[in-house]
């Protein structure tokens, strides 16, 4: 069984049949109990109700906690794990030192009989879930070690499409995206991987495609969507670097203050710095992707630090270079005209540049309102 998600104190998996479970989700109020009092085994649960039928007998899920109820997140069906096995007759434990869960019958220390599902991660070498019977389950490794390059790419695919593209195009351009993960924690380092061989996709046609003797670059729009932009001439992006205040020179300043003559954000101009807008997008994506992983990892402060830390050192460059981008236009304008007449008819560009700043700016509010669920959680863990 695959897809597994749970949180300690109330652990959730997703819908699935379990045995001999009927679940009901309605739409407006709790399913009446009459005609249900003589069914066995029965459960039914409403979304975003903290109620429970069982046989017949209405409760609280959770006695002290109204905010354990079924609920839909992201178009998947969550219900509470262990209302539903108890409710059947089995014994739901949680295991501190393997962080495992284990839902079965005599449950008994270390010696395990008849355990019909086993939750934790779905990565092999991690905590793979796994039905068992009668047998005595493995010790898991702790998440916070290195991963392997088919465990990041499997992470990536089930729960960041956009970055398991980045970095699974990288192979076929025979580039070893592991390079980029020196941590001993690799989810430190999935941002940082992504961003940097999203730079390694657009540049891959930078040179390919100019046999008309322009440059070109193929820009990553998500979802599978490419859009190649051709090189305008353009003058170096140090050229602006005086015209910022010195009270608006952030972290990412150097990238266009006293830059190298060959950094891309500095000698391509304007379509370095989309380069680069470009690449922090999809870095700070995959971290903040992840959110229903780290759900899957021990629940502790140094978790969800990890978490936020991710992402909160590098969301700012959506300010960042979106200014400098505007303010490469506005001073073309100004002092070269021509240059600027090219970039504006550049019809590619403006959709390259719309597109990954409307969803830049949406990622960045969807980060700001998961923030405030996270802390509204962890307040509730204590």
């Amino acid at each position: 069984m695959t897809d597994i998600n749970y949180k300690t104190g109330g652990c959730f998996v997703k819908k699935f049949v379990l045995l001999f479970i009927f679940i009901f989700c309605m739409v407006n109020i709790l399913m009446p109990v009459k005609g249900y009092a003589e069914v066995n085994n029965l459960v039914v649960l409403q979304i975003n109700n903290p109620k429970v039928i069982k046989d017949g007998t209405i409760s609280d899920i959770e006695t002290d906690n109204s905010d354990i109820k079924p609920k839909i997140i992201q178009g998947r069906t969550f219900v509470p794990l262990r209302t539903i096995s108890e409710a059947l007759g089995y014994d739901v434990k949680w295991d501190e030192e393997n962080q495992t869960i284990f839902v079965g019958k005599n449950l008994k220390d270390k010696t395990i009989e008849d355990i019909i599902l086993q939750l934790g991660s779905i990565y092999k070498d991690y905590i793979k879930p796994s039905i068992h019977t009668g047998k005595k389950t493995s010790k898991a490794i702790n998440t916070s070690k290195k991963m392997s390059k088919a465990q990041i790419l499997d992470l990536l695919k089930k729960y960041s499409p956009d970055g398991y593209f980045i970095l699974n195009s990288s192979l076929s351009r025979n580039k070893d995206f592991m390079r980029w993960f020196k941590s001993e924690n690799s989810l430190e380092d999935i941002g940082t991987a992504v961003h940097e061989e999203c730079h390694g996709y657009t540049h891959s046609y930078s040179y390919k495609n100019g046999y008309d003797g322009n440059r070109y670059s193929l820009f990553y729009l998500g979802d599978g969507q490419t859009i190649t932009v051709r090189h305008t001439k353009v003058f170096k992006s140090e050229e602006i670097a005086a015209t910022i205040p010195e009270n608006l020179r952030t972290f990412r300043y150097c990238y266009i203050g006293n830059a190298p003559d060959n950094l891309n954000s500095n000698a391509d101009g304007v379509y370095g710095l989309l380069n680069e807008f470009t690449a922090y997008y999809y870095g700070v994506k995959a971290d903040y992707e992840l959110y229903d992983y780290y759900m899957t990892l021990k629940q502790t402060p140094e978790t969800w630090l990890n978490y936020i830390g991710n992402i909160e050192g590098q969301y700012i460059s959506y300010a960042e270079f979106k200014f400098y981008i505007l303010k490469y236009l506005i001073y073309a304008k100004e002092k070269h005209p021509d240059i600027y007449d090219e970039i504006i008819k550049n019809k590619e560009f403006k959709i390259a540049f719309n597109t990954i700043d409307q969803k830049f700016y949406n990622l960045i509010n969807n980060y700001f309102n998961k923030k405030k669920e996270l802390f509204k959680y962890l307040r509730k863990m204590g």
